[in-house]
């Protein structure tokens, strides 16, 4: 589907992938196990053993990957989410893996908060996908104000900032916690030239219509105030039931551009086909 309202397409993929959820018989648990052991072989390939034992044993990691859980304890949602983190992980990773200064990215992943990594790899990827180019930053302790990464679009070297919300922030106070974000990735940006944020939303949020509209406006509201910001691009993820048990697992892309920026350039694809 072409054109119009890029979160109506999203809820109208949404509700196409349920349709054909709700034809299949039972959830596919081989491929799924499948799935994700391959992904674990690729994690293990790029970070190692002691990484993957890392984040099944260390308590004090963010528990992103879902390794951790106890026998018996497990449910359909949980599977399938341990399932898509590891295996959007995995195929991000393959992607970036030629972008500049790799190392370092793969060095963020043992010592940041996953979430936060993960949602810049991810990010990585889709610039991977769209312009050419890609450079990775690591982070700078002696340097206050540096971003995340850069690469070329239209000619132009683009500025980029990745933040990711934690899956627990309520979303009554999405539009403000969005706001917050972008304010605090604004100062990582620098003050001239062409720059996005890309910006991981809870699960939660993108299953809600009224929420996303919300976010969309509160970040409309903030790019208003500025014209050094080209764009604010969403990423979104989605578990749907399956009839007779589990889960699918969907994500995409929205992109809310800033009419207004200094340097224009061609618009970052409005929607990422559902994955």
């Amino acid at each position: 589907m072409q054109g119009g309202d890029p979160i109506q397409r999203w809820f109208v993929d949404l509700s196409t992938a349920k349709g054909t959820a709700a034809r299949a018989p039972s959830p596919q648990t081989a491929t799924q196990q499948a799935r994700f052991e391959w992904s674990l072989e690729v994690l293990h390939y790029f970070l190692g053993s002691d990484w993957l034992i890392r984040e099944i044993d260390d308590k004090g990691r963010d528990g992103y990957l879902l390794l951790d859980g106890a026998a018996g304890a497990d449910t359909a949602y949980m599977a399938t989410e341990r399932t898509a983190r590891a295996y959007y992980l995995a195929q991000d990773l393959l992607a970036v893996q030629r972008i500049d200064n790799f190392s370092d990215l793969l060095t963020e992943l043992w010592s940041r908060q996953l979430r936060d990594a993960a949602a810049e790899v991810r990010a990585l990827a889709q610039l991977v996908k769209t312009g050419s180019d890609v450079v990775f930053h690591p982070s700078n302790e002696s340097t206050a104000k540096s971003h995340d990464a850069s690469f070329v679009l239209d000619g132009h070297r683009v500025a980029v900032e990745v933040k990711a919300k934690a899956d627990e922030t309520p979303s009554r106070n999405a539009a403000n916690s969005v706001a917050d974000s972008l304010k605090k990735a604004r100062r990582q940006l620098p003050a001239k030239g062409p720059s996005m944020v890309f910006l991981q939303l809870p699960s939660s949020w993108a299953g809600d219509e009224e929420v996303l509209y919300g976010v969309r406006s509160s970040i409309q509201r903030s790019l208003h105030r500025t014209r050094r910001l080209n764009a604010v691009v969403l990423m979104l993820d989605r578990r749907m039931p399956l009839l007779g048990g589990g889960l699918r697992s969907t994500r995409a892309t929205i992109t809310v551009v800033n009419p207004t920026a200094h340097t224009p350039m061609r618009t970052w694809p409005s929607q990422r086909p559902a994955q």
